[in-house]
């Protein structure tokens, strides 16, 4: 019977699409975002579906990746009461979360140019006109 193969190890959260509502068993795993910078979270990291509601009341900054909200409001294993944090498209970042790095070099080039441009024409010698 097709029920005694060996459990795969690897853990992965499988593609959505092809996920059949009849045949959850609830091991699988849901991929999660942390709506305070984005960052996607699946694979063996990510909670299994029967373990969700309780893993989302002890991780609230994370929600359910939004290609996965169906899947999981069909399969019965979260409450309504828990609809709201399950994404329904991407997560838009605080403002501020993002500020780390480098600035973009067209604000790099811009800035220089008005330094330059600032330089040109305050800053000619009025013995060479």
């Amino acid at each position: 019977s097709p029920f005694q193969k060996p459990k795969q190890k690897r853990h992965r959260c499988r593609n959505p699409n092809k996920l059949d509502i009849n045949t959850l068993t609830g091991e699988e795993r849901v991929p999660v975002v942390n709506k305070r910078n984005g960052k996607k979270m699946g694979g063996a990291m990510a909670p299994p579906m029967k373990d969700l509601p309780r893993w989302l009341e002890e991780n609230p900054e994370f929600a359910v990746a939004p290609d996965w909200t169906d899947i999981v409001k069909q399969s019965g294993f979260v409450p309504e009461s828990m609809f709201d944090r399950l994404l329904t498209g991407p997560v838009v970042r605080e403002e501020g979360a993002s500020r780390r790095g480098r600035r973009p070099k067209s604000e790099i080039a811009k800035a220089a140019a008005a330094a330059a441009a600032v330089a040109s024409t305050s800053g000619i010698n009025p013995l060479l006109m």
